[in-house]
Parts: C-alpha cells; sequence; structure tokens
C-alpha cells in the first residue's frame, strides 16, 4: 500500500471501524472505589470542552502490507477545520485538510493530492461517515444522552458499564472501579459493525487522556492497528492551519 493510500484509508477508518487494546496503565489512580454514583460523574465530565485543541502526538501505524512511524501534529477548529501534518525525521510528508464537506491529502514526497468529499464516502462505505465524529474521536469526546436515565448501568467484577441506544447506535462505555476515567468506548451499528476507543495515561490535573490505541478490522484476518501518545496539549490556543495545494502537485 502506497503512503498517500495509506493515510487515506487511515482517516477513512477512524471513522469506520475501531477495536482497541493496550499495554500501558492509567496514572491516574483512585484510592476508593468507585460507586454507580462516581462511575456515573467521570462518563458525564468526561469529554474536552473547546474551540481550539491542538496536540503532538507520537504515531505507530501498520497495516498487513506495510508499517510506519513519526510524529502527527494536530490542530482542530471546532466544527470547522482539522488540520494534520505526519513527520519521519523532521521532514513533513504528508499535510491533511478536513472540514465539514471534505478531505484534502498533500503527499509531500510524491508531489500529489487527492480530494475526498464525506458524502462520496458515506455511499461507498455504506456507513455514517462524517466531520463531526473524526472531530470528536481525535479529541477524544464521546457521545453522551441528554438525560442521564437513558443509559443502563451493568457492573462487574472490574468496572462500571454503561450502555446508550440512540439512531439505532449502541455506545457503550467502560469505568474501571479504580480509575478516574473511561477505559474504553465503543458504538455498535444493527449489523454487528463496532467501534471501539481505548483510553490510557489520563490525567486528573487536566482530564485528558494522553494515549490511545486503534485496531481497525479490514476483514475477519487482517486489522489496521494505530497507536497515538498526545504530548504539548493546548486548548483554546488559536493556531494557523495554512494549507495551500501547490500548482505543480497532480491530483490522484
Amino acid at each position: 500500500m502506497s503512503l498517500n493510500l495509506k493515510y487515506v484509508t487511515l482517516s477513512l477508518s477512524l471513522c469506520i471501524l475501531l477495536a482497541c487494546k493496550s499495554k500501558k496503565l492509567a496514572q491516574d489512580v483512585r484510592l476508593e472505589e468507585n460507586t454507580e454514583q462516581t462511575a456515573l460523574e467521570i462518563l458525564q465530565n468526561h469529554n474536552v470542552d473547546y474551540t481550539w485543541f491542538s496536540a503532538k502526538a507520537k504515531l505507530k501505524y501498520s497495516d498487513p502490507q506495510d508499517s510506519e512511524s513519526g510524529t502527527a501534529f494536530i490542530r482542530i477548529k471546532k466544527d470547522s477545520t482539522i488540520w494534520m501534518t505526519l513527520k519521519k525525521y523532521s521532514i513533513e510528508g504528508f499535510r491533511l485538510s478536513m472540514n465539514p464537506d471534505s478531505i484534502v491529502i498533500l503527499d509531500r514526497l510524491n508531489k500529489t493530492y487527492s480530494i475526498s468529499y464525506w458524502d462520496d464516502m458515506s455511499l461507498r462505505y455504506d456507513t455514517d461517515l462524517n466531520y463531526e465524529r473524526l472531530q470528536n474521536w481525535l479529541v477524544g469526546n464521546v457521545t453522551l444522552p441528554a438525560d442521564s436515565t437513558d443509559l443502563v448501568m451493568q457492573s462487574d467484577s472490574a468496572a462500571f458499564v454503561f450502555h446508550f441506544l440512540q439512531d439505532e447506535l449502541t455506545h457503550t462505555y467502560r469505568v474501571p472501579l479504580f480509575l478516574n476515567t473511561i477505559s474504553d468506548y465503543s458504538i455498535q451499528d444493527h449489523r454487528g459493525r463496532k467501534v471501539n476507543l481505548y483510553f490510557d495515561d489520563c490525567r486528573k490535573e487536566d482530564d485528558f487522556c494522553y494515549f490511545r490505541e486503534y485496531s481497525i478490522p479490514l476483514s475477519s484476518e487482517e486489522e489496521v492497528f494505530l497507536r497515538l501518545e498526545i504530548s504539548e496539549l493546548e486548548i483554546d490556543i488559536p493556531k494557523k492551519t495554512t494549507f495551500a495545494i501547490p500548482t505543480r502537485y497532480t491530483r490522484i
């Protein structure tokens, strides 16, 4: 798989299917065991309230044909723009710009660019791909019901698990007994297709989880894997999101 197609696949896959696993331990450990009420409060307080979001992240990626690692710089103006650059050895390889209508990817190495549209991708992949979902997942926000009574709660020996049904999608949130964070968030549609996001390295001082791992099933035997280790987080500090397609670049 070419690098350009790889990052197109990655952007799309984040909007379709995610299942995850982690090898790290969350830093923010509770001294007391959560109750149903404290677990509910952790869930309700999880989301980041922001207008601008920016971060630097170590990125590891693999698919059945290839693997890559590097550094991603992410800037988001809520409901307007997602801007990303992907670097390896301090050299920019790709720049991405996404808005509620389209995705544009510049391949700096091969002097090419591609343009995709959310509506077209929704038809192609037979699913509801959109800017808002990707924006939320990059920030780490989850969909929550307006009324907490819509949540169905279960518990086991390790965690409280909440379920919420909306528009034929089942949202599931897992809050471990001794952590101040959601550890897993999943969305499953009526056909059994599942989106799953794992959180770790969650710090109470800024109520943010700095570590995420995603494995994205391509088939019953193959998957795309992504790991993000976020650093240099900034909230509500406006950033430049300069993006222009050079005239010498070829559209693919």
